[in-house]
């Protein structure tokens, strides 16, 4: 499937550039971001009511009360729903959406709040029945890229890509918004990929780790996501 892929990149190609040093990818678990996404997209019922519910106003694709892309750039850098209720404190009061203000920091925090309320026990039951299975899937991506390791940067050259960063940063959940895998700027300018790991595995979570990837090096070209 690799060499499949990369052949029909190949057909894409638009220059080159010289280059030695491999590009690599960091691929990362987060036991709150699997909680975070778990419960934004409904997928946990071990959760409670409280958490889904306000959970599902944070929708990716509009149709929740607040767009899930101002609120998900904070939670990606949080390390715990404490941490991600203080970074929420940095949205604004209203956004526009559908023509009419929303309250988006008071329903991202009404949620920060609810991940906040989980007990010691509660969490410790839902990291349990996650880590086994996101742990083998983080072995066997890492092994794949180890096997590869210009993997990335030929599918560059291919696209003439400009000189990027070495390390990407992929965190590998459960489950996530629709499209099941979403690239975000952070706000301190970097680039986190989020890939969910529930519905595709083998070669086609490979080739989807790799779209992100290119999307996240995208972001440092000139412009917007110029190649993909």
């Amino acid at each position: 499937m690799l060499s499949i892929l990369t052949s029909m990149i190949s057909a894409l190609a638009v220059g080159a550039f010289a280059r030695t040093e491999p590009v690599t990818i960091d691929f990362q678990l987060s036991s709150f971001l699997n909680l975070y996404f778990s419960a934004r997209t409904g997928t946990a019922d071990s959760l409670p009511k409280r958490v889904l519910d306000t959970g599902a106003a944070i929708s990716a694709d509009g149709r929740g009360l607040v767009s899930g892309a101002a609120v998900d750039s904070r939670a990606v850098t949080a390390n715990s729903p404490e941490n991600f209720r203080e970074l929420c404190g940095s949205l604004p009061e209203t956004i526009q959406q559908g023509g009419k203000d929303v309250l988006a920091k008071k329903l991202a925090l009404s949620f920060a709040d609810a991940l906040c309320s989980l007990t010691p026990s509660q969490l410790e039951g839902f990291t349990k029945n996650s880590t086994g299975t996101l742990t083998k899937v983080k072995s066997e991506l890492e092994s794949t890229f180890f096997r590869h390791p210009n993997l990335i940067l030929d599918v560059m050259v291919r696209l003439g890509m400009g000189a990027q960063p070495l390390n990407i940063k992929v965190v590998l959940v459960q489950n996530a918004p629709l499209p099941g895998a979403i690239t975000y700027r952070t706000q301190r300018d970097g680039t986190i990929c989020v890939v969910s790991t529930s519905k595709i595995s083998g070669s086609d979570l490979v080739e989807t780790v790799l779209h992100e990837a290119i999307h996240a090096l995208d972001v440092g070209q000139p412009g917007k996501l110029n190649h993909l």
